[in-house]
């Protein structure tokens, strides 16, 4: 008997040593089992996943869309590593790589092909309160029946797109490529990336969410705003373009921030190298 009343996707993003064992961990160690909770990865060697006794486990490399994106691996690329944190730390700050987390989206993708409705794309420092998304136990909630919405963690808050450029250069770019603009330009919504938890009505809904966050991110490589505005210490961002999106299409927020996750950021453990002395 499963958990939840629907399909629920588990995602993580990651490249690297120290990302991928934690996902191993949390994967072999810390979500249970159940026929209506799938987990999907997008990582640099899927074959660390082999033996991840995992039901339901869908793991990919960012390479496998490729074939169908060819316009992203110019792009968006991983950096490639073994077990060496050390060595890999090392390429990381002599690459001055920076990690694409846009590239989450193609999580989409993948719960399209499994009529996949509810998903969570997580941090490996962040987990979903599964018993939280049971309205039947004390303290639960109904969140799956609010459909439409992204709840996250750690924060959110709002930016006024005449005050803040990065949010403008997308409303500009929606605008010219949609026609669409945003219904409320004094009060953008910006979600913490964290870990955000997607429910949608329909797949349509979803693909329409990841056709535009996928053509937006596409620009902003292309014209080199992406380096201007979302270049970050170890990431590229995409939170100020998310923000600008769900105004437009009308993507839910939540009334309140609920206790849907638990995050405790260990950035000493997941990416030393940026603490490794001069």
């Amino acid at each position: 008997m499963s958990l939840l009343k629907e399909k629920l996707a588990i995602c993580y993003t990651l490249c690297g040593p120290s990302y991928r064992n934690t996902a191993i961990r949390k994967l072999t160690e810390f979500w249970p089992d159940d026929p209506n909770i799938y987990y999907f990865v997008i990582t640099d060697d899927k074959s660390y996943f082999d033996n991840v006794p995992r039901q339901n486990l869908v793991v990919k490399e960012l390479r496998d869309f490729y074939e169908q994106y060819p316009e992203i691996e110019q792009y968006e690329q991983f950096l490639h590593g073994g077990d060496d944190i050390e060595d890999y730390g090392r390429r990381f700050v002599e690459a001055d790589y920076k990690f694409p987390f846009p590239v989450m989206r193609f999580h989409l993708k993948l719960a399209e092909e499994l009529g996949i409705l509810n998903v969570a794309m997580l941090g490996t420092d962040s987990d979903l309160r599964l018993d939280i998304l049971d309205p039947t136990r004390p303290g639960g909630y109904d969140v799956l029946g609010s459909k439409n919405t992204i709840h996250n963690s750690v924060s959110w808050w709002t930016v006024a797109l005449s005050e803040d450029e990065p949010s403008r250069v997308v409303a500009q770019i929606i605008k010219d490529k949609y026609g669409l603009e945003s219904k409320n330009p004094d009060k953008i919504w910006i979600y913490d990336e964290a870990a955000r938890f997607y429910i949608f009505k329909n797949v349509k809904y979803m693909m329409k969410l990841f056709d535009m966050w996928h053509y937006v991110i596409g620009v902003l490589y292309e014209t080199k705003e992406i380096q201007r505005m979302f270049r970050g210490w170890v990431i590229i961002h995409d939170e100020f373009t998310l923000g600008v999106i769900y105004d437009i299409i009308g993507i839910n927020k939540p009334p309140d921030m609920l206790p849907l996750f638990t995050t405790r950021h260990d950035p000493v453990n997941e990416r030393p190298w940026r603490y490794l002395s001069d």
